[in-house]
């Protein structure tokens, strides 16, 4: 029933483009909101359809585990003689779970993210999993990692997210473990609650916020991002579509 789902969220896509951009008498003209939309149509279906999106992900999560193996030989004498066990943190939207039938669905209609349509989909709780991203989670608890996922999806969906999780016997799917945003979208404070007790070696997410805010980052070794990140390609949504005015001005 989800594949089926997912495919029709795609196949409603694909006919929007269509309709969208064929001429004809008999068809309404779109709503303004998908006249602007090309840009995310084109990226949604990229990530739902294409061969190089499932490949780009799958090479990333290899990646990955190389890292990780690296930095487990790195940090283990350290970390073990410390009492804390090696941890992985990982993002959960676009980086564990798929959103792109979300996303389809906003294109359908017409109209742009809310916390309410947002919502009603995360407790479906139907999202896929991005390629790659169960194999390298099981290889990564075989190897006795502690992983956490720290979400900006709210502590209201937590019952939801688990339940999507746990369709597909994820690692590590408990209240402990998923850390949801309660006020603050700064993840910083709950990496710093994993890394009190436990030495974070990797993380992976879809945005530079999966690692450090901005700020914090100037402060960091030239090669800590290369060496504790991997990022997950998402075209769909990000920091790059909050562009300032000023920076667009300065863009030109």
């Amino acid at each position: 029933m989800k594949n089926i789902t997912a495919k029709i969220f795609t196949l409603i896509s694909i006919a929007f483009i269509a309709s969208c951009n064929r001429p004809t008498q008999n068809i309404e003209p779109c709503p303004d909101p998908a006249r602007d939309s090309d840009a995310i149509l084109l990226s949604t279906l990229w990530l739902q359809t294409s061969d190089e999106a499932k490949i780009a992900r799958e090479q990333a999560y290899d990646m990955a585990w190389q890292k990780l193996q690296k930095n487990l030989e790195l940090y283990s004498e350290k970390v073990f003689q410390a009492g804390k066990k090696p941890a992985v943190v990982l993002d959960l939207d676009e980086t564990v779970l798929d959103n792109s039938p979300y996303e389809a669905r906003l294109i359908q209609k017409g109209t742009s993210f809310e916390s309410e349509t947002w919502s009603a989909w995360v407790n479906e709780a139907e999202a896929h999993l991005i390629a790659g991203a169960d194999e390298f989670l099981q290889k990564a608890s075989a190897e006795g990692i502690e992983i956490f996922y720290i979400s900006n999806r709210s502590e209201a969906n937590l019952g939801a997210t688990l339940k999507n999780m746990e369709q597909y016997n994820l690692p590590f799917t408990d209240s402990a473990h998923v850390l949801l945003k309660s006020d603050d979208s700064d993840k910083t404070a709950r990496r710093n609650k994993v890394e009190a007790q436990n030495k974070i070696i990797l993380l992976i997410g879809d945005q530079l916020g999966d690692f450090a805010e901005v700020e914090q980052m100037k402060s960091f070794p030239a090669d800590s991002l290369s060496n504790h990140f991997v990022l997950i390609p998402n075209p769909m949504y990000g920091s790059f579509t909050r562009i300032s005015e000023s920076e667009k001005e300065n863009n030109q």
